[in-house]
């Protein structure tokens, strides 16, 4: 079992769906107390039963706490479960229904790795100069609450539970796959072949 915690703030940004703009998020139906949530404190909680983030299965839990008040997004009926981890990304994500839009994540995108191979009681401040560049922004996740739609600034992410080893893929090398490999052996058994041709 595994547990990955963001914590952060609720984002002035808003979005129209054309274009982001600053405004207040207004809590008109009460979820999180009622009032305006903007640049209040927020920590989304992720827990899996999954042993290996990089075989990841489904979440058990997926919990929004904004003003001391905890809202679960994790559902046996959800449309869709992910998690992207590796390196240098982190972003778990869920979508409960469509129509009312009920979804959750957060994330944080690095342009270089940032997290160790053993992600085991790990902790990781967001850093603006290097995270989340190619996102409006540089938001780290939103969240959809039958038409509460938020965005949220992250400041931290931190794991527990994950002992297991993330498995690094590298970038393909020019001249690799299988039409590549197959080159290489033909080539190979020719060389052999041309080598007990004259040994004899």
């Amino acid at each position: 079992m595994g547990t990955i915690t963001f914590t952060g703030t609720v984002s002035p940004w808003l979005f129209n769906g054309s274009n982001y703009f600053l405004g207040t998020l207004i809590d008109t139906n009460n979820f999180f107390g009622g009032g305006i949530l903007t640049n209040d404190p927020f920590t989304t909680t992720w827990i899996s039963d999954a042993t290996n983030p990089t075989v990841f299965t489904a979440f058990t839990s997926a919990t929004l706490t904004i003003n001391g008040i905890s809202v679960e997004f994790a559902s046996p009926a959800a449309l869709n479960e992910n998690l992207v981890l590796n390196q240098s990304s982190v972003e778990p994500g869920v979508t409960i229904s469509l129509f009312p839009h009920i979804s959750l994540n957060s994330f944080i995108y690095s342009n270089h790795p940032i997290f160790p191979n053993d992600l085991s009681n790990f902790s990781y401040t967001f850093n603006p100069l290097t995270d989340n560049l190619s996102f409006p922004h540089q938001l780290g996740g939103a969240f959809h609450l039958n038409g509460l739609n938020g965005y949220l600034a992250v400041q931290t992410v931190s794991f527990q539970g994950y002992a297991i080893p993330v498995v690094v893929v590298p970038a393909p090398i020019a001249g690799t796959g299988p039409i590549a490999l197959i080159l290489l052996m033909t080539l190979a058994f020719l060389a052999r072949k041309h080598q007990i041709r004259y040994s004899r």
